[in-house]
């Protein structure tokens, strides 16, 4: 085996060894923040409606407040499960190229048979 196929190899492996993983550990997170707002939303707003008026007036920015969390967590899960998705398609098409890549070093030459 030549020092440069060893190498090439090497750097491969080096480079699915350094790929972070836990973007889809993000996406779940993101999925916990939506289901938060959405939990923390139904209570809230028989709660808000049984204030007294004036009380409304100062807690007016809280249901907004939650369902900007809402959204903003969906968002970021589509975008983070998105981003998992590539990256897991990546490693696989490099893992195949590296399996490819050490076939093709290991191949015996047809005449040396």
């Amino acid at each position: 085996m030549r020092i440069r196929d060893w190498q090439r190899l090497r750097k491969k492996v080096e480079l699915l060894q350094a790929r972070r993983r836990d973007i889809s550990a993000f996406g779940w997170t993101a999925v916990g923040l939506v289901l938060s707002a959405a939990l923390t939303l139904f209570p809230w707003l028989p709660a808000w409606r049984a204030l007294p008026e004036d009380q409304q007036l100062e807690f007016a920015w809280v249901t907004p407040a939650i369902i900007v969390a809402g959204v903003a967590g969906i968002i970021l899960a589509i975008i983070s499960f998105i981003f998992a998705h590539l990256f897991a398609n990546a490693e696989r098409q490099t893992a195949k190229e590296l399996g490819d890549d050490m076939d093709s070093v290991y191949k015996i030459p047809e005449t040396h048979q």
